[in-house]
């Protein structure tokens, strides 16, 4: 797991060259194989919205609100259902065009 956090200004988006390289080699390792992108966007309001890829064969596959929200609000030990986090809207993750 890595985490990748950034920032955007509207005309630019501020990103820690060092933290995005090891995204980058962590995703070279994965390749061929299948994993997952999760993105958070905090608000200011304490509010975030959260989307998520399928990641397999080099490519990224949107995760639909369903499955977002069943990943993240689904215990992994029991397989039980538990609430969603305060303020969190778990949405469709848009294509990614190479």
């Amino acid at each position: 797991m890595s985490v990748l956090p950034f920032h955007n200004f509207g005309e630019y988006t501020d990103v820690d060259a060092e933290a995005a390289l090891g995204v980058i080699a962590l995703l070279a390792l994965t390749s061929g194989r299948i994993g997952g992108a999760v993105v958070r966007t905090n608000h200011a309001d304490d509010t975030s919205r959260v989307l998520g890829w399928r990641l397999s064969d080099c490519t990224a596959h949107p995760l639909g609100r369903a499955e977002i929200f069943s990943a993240y609000c689904t215990d992994v030990a029991t397989g039980e259902p538990i609430p969603p986090e305060p303020g969190a809207e778990y949405a469709d993750a848009p294509p990614v065009e190479a």
